[in-house]
């Protein structure tokens, strides 16, 4: 099983470090602040998983701020 990490990115600011492990979902071209993650969500899915060809691969979606807010 494959797992697949990814960080919205927003700006240049939020984009993940090579060392992080996390793969770039970039959002610079629709941030939708209004409507929050949930449309980065949605889009993920539609542009990501919905397009996998790995039925047993795992998908992760995480913030720019995933560490700070985790302490991890």
């Amino acid at each position: 099983m494959k797992v697949h990490l990814y960080q919205i990115q927003y700006d240049e600011k939020t984009k993940p470090s090579e060392e992080s492990g996390f793969s770039a979902f970039d959002v610079r071209d629709k941030p939708e602040f209004l409507k929050r993650e949930m449309a980065h969500w949605l889009r993920f899915y539609e542009e990501v998983i919905s397009k996998s060809d790995d039925q047993n691969a795992v998908y992760g979606l995480f913030s720019p701020k995933f560490n700070e807010k985790t302490g991890l």
